[in-house]
């Protein structure tokens, strides 16, 4: 069991029905079918784009780079999984994390279980953390209305993604194509015993009351 401090019997439900209290928490309870779903469904930028633009996209977007540039599977499986905690945390935006200690101690404890839990590496490599700092700049030109606001890394170079792979497309969507990845790089990397079974795929019925 992975716990910061005891319990408050408070805690959040994810779609897989999990009670998910992340004061204290088994690895166990982590469901890559939670990640996928929610990550899908968090917007990116506190949900101040021009349309849609979600966690699951940018992590999908940022993998298929990698494949591309011959990053090799292992950094990407890892560039897809490297905002996880955000499924039971949320997306905080960047001007709050690092005025909020407590945050940042509880992300980076849910950090470590979901990369132990799904085999990364923790803390993540410096080429990981280059990829997903640098593409903020490509992103910014796709989804965020112009301004002249001066960005901390507005002199950075882009990461150089297509303008029309960063779409917006629907959650229903991103969640598939972030379990397609996910699958596609368990197997790679022999990591078959995180593929989920078929049959987990649909969430569980809730039971009726009577």
């Amino acid at each position: 069991m992975t716990q910061v401090e005891e319990g408050t019997n408070d805690w959040l439900e994810t779609w897989s029905g999990q009670q998910f209290d992340p004061f204290s928490f088994t690895n166990e309870q982590i469901n890559v079918l939670d990640v996928a779903h929610a990550l899908s469904m968090i917007c990116r930028f506190g949900g101040h784009t021009k349309r849609f633009y979600s966690v699951a996209e940018h992590a999908i977007i940022l993998h298929d780079y990698a494949m591309q540039h011959n990053f090799g599977p292992r950094l990407a499986y890892e560039v897809l999984h490297h905002d996880d905690p955000e499924y039971v945390l949320g997306d905080k935006v960047r001007p709050l994390k690092g005025r909020m200690p407590e945050y940042e101690r509880i992300e980076r404890v849910v950090a470590m279980a979901t990369a132990a839990h799904f085999h990364c590496r923790f803390p993540l490599p410096g080429e990981l953390k280059f990829l997903d700092n640098h593409i903020i700049i490509d992103e910014r030109a796709a989804v965020m209305n112009p301004s002249a606001n001066e960005w901390h890394n507005e002199h950075w170079s882009p990461l150089g993604v297509k303008f029309w792979n960063i779409r917006g497309r629907s959650p229903e969507i991103m969640r598939r194509q972030y379990l397609k990845r996910h699958i596609a790089r368990c197997k790679d990397l022999s990591l078959e015993h995180l593929i989920p079974e078929k049959a987990s795929f649909a969430r569980p019925r809730r039971r009726s009351q009577r």
